[in-house]
Order: structure tokens, then C-alpha cells, then sequence
């Protein structure tokens, strides 16, 4: 009986995070190792220091047509969530709905609830956006500079890649593991930040860490929580040092 209980509290808290908010809907381990390839770069997905929306504004229609398929984005956030979603090709016609609720955390991915219970390829997933974090427990995603929301949707993005690979008991574990235990939760969000870095997303990463931690009104708790769970700026260096996407750009 005590075994079930963690699994009933997850379920709950799965269904509560699984419901159908409304939305606002608009128009519509290592890289090799994972089986990833490059392929796909061009002038847009070669890794850069900073991404401006006005020049990226020239890639939105075509990206909306080569990846609107499963997807319901959201207007106020349609150009960094096309961008980001251009370094994960192979995501291209899985189902990824934007959805505002009140999370807690700026961004969150989940897998939606029942779809756990399908194949891989059938799942479907949220991308969730808070809007209504007071100031100094949080951070607005609307707040952040465009090249940080990059990395933030690119995380997500990640996180979407991980769950693909993992079995719905593995999720359902995986889970209970997060709730409970900090040091699962760094170790899956560290696990995280280093698939965004190695598709090419270090420098957003980065964005995302520092707006957080030196130019945000969030709290020093909550910094402080943030600090112990993501990849630092220098952390996330170091890993980009080991990555050859990045020494056009060094």
C-alpha cells in the first residue's frame, strides 16, 4: 500500500497539470550518441551568440509551414518556439501544444497524461507558460530578452527529446523522482541543459542562466533554487568546450 501512495499523488498531480486549459491559439549523453544528426543546419541553425527577432522575423513563415503540422503554438511566443524548434528536426510532426497555466516556473514540459499509455510515436506533449508568477517568486517568460525565450523553449524542447526515449512506467518513475528528490531533479535537468547545448543552443542557455540569476527581480530563494538545480553559465561553457558544433564560433 505505501508503494502506491507516490503513484496515486503523481497521478493526481499528472491530471491536475493534463487538464484542458484554454489556450490562445495562433496561425497555427552526447548528440552523436543519441543518434542525432546535422544535417539539417543552414544559416539559421548554426549555432550564434544571439538571436535578434527582427532578423529572425525573415524565417517565420516558412518554419510555420515546415513545422505547424501537431503543433498549437501561441502567438505571443510563435517566433522563439519556431526558431528553438528548428534544432530539433525529428520533432517536426509530434504533437506539441503551448498552453498557459499557472505553473510556478517560467516554462514546463510534460507529456499529456493518457498519452503515456500509447506508443512513443502517438504521445502528445504540453509546453506550458506561466502568466501569473508574482514578480519575486519567478520569472515572466514574456520578461526575458528574445535570445534567452530561445534557449527557455529550446530547453523544453529537450526535455520532450528525453521523455521520447523513456517508456510511460520510466515517465510515471521518473516523476515521482522529480516531486521527491532534488538531487533527481538536477540530475534531469542537467541531463537537460547538455541535449539543448549539443544541439546548439549553449549560447541561448546561457542567456536564459544569466537573465535568471543577474538581471531578473526574482528572489535570492529563489536564485538560489535555480542555482542548485540548472547548469551554471561556466558549467554550461565547459560543456560547449567539448562540443565541435561550436568552434566556428569561438
Amino acid at each position: 500500500m505505501k508503494a502506491v501512495i507516490p503513484l496515486m499523488l503523481l497521478c493526481i498531480v499528472l491530471t491536475s497539470a493534463y487538464s484542458q486549459p484554454e489556450s490562445t491559439n495562433s496561425a497555427v549523453s552526447s548528440v552523436e550518441h543519441n543518434g542525432f544528426s546535422f544535417a539539417h543546419f543552414n544559416e539559421l541553425t548554426i549555432p550564434k551568440k544571439a538571436f535578434h527577432a527582427e532578423d529572425c522575423m525573415y524565417y517565420q513563415e516558412d518554419l510555420l509551414e515546415a513545422y505547424q503540422r501537431n503543433k498549437d503554438f501561441l502567438d505571443q511566443a510563435l517566433l522563439p518556439s519556431l526558431i528553438a524548434l528548428a534544432y530539433y528536426p525529428e520533432l517536426k510532426d509530434t504533437k506539441i501544444r503551448f498552453v498557459y497555466l499557472d505553473t510556478k516556473t517560467s516554462l514546463a514540459a510534460r507529456p499529456r497524461f493518457w498519452s503515456l499509455f500509447r506508443g512513443r510515436d502517438k504521445r502528445s506533449y504540453n509546453i506550458f507558460i506561466d502568466k501569473k508568477v508574482k514578480e519575486r517568486e519567478g520569472v515572466l517568460f514574456e520578461d526575458f530578452p528574445f535570445n534567452a525565450q530561445l534557449g527557455g523553449i529550446g530547453h523544453e524542447y529537450a526535455h520532450i527529446i528525453d521523455y521520447s526515449k523513456r517508456s510511460g512506467l520510466d515517465i510515471l518513475w521518473l516523476g515521482i523522482k522529480y516531486l521527491f528528490s532534488k538531487k533527481a531533479k538536477a540530475k534531469l535537468e542537467h541531463k537537460v541543459d547538455k541535449i539543448a547545448i549539443e544541439r546548439g543552443l549553449g549560447w541561448q542557455a546561457i542567456a536564459w542562466e544569466e537573465h535568471v540569476i543577474q538581471n531578473s527581480k526574482a528572489s535570492k530563494k529563489y536564485k538560489t533554487y535555480k542555482k542548485s538545480v540548472y547548469l551554471s553559465t561556466e558549467e554550461i561553457k565547459e560543456h560547449m568546450q567539448n562540443c565541435a558544433v561550436y568552434e566556428e564560433a569561438r
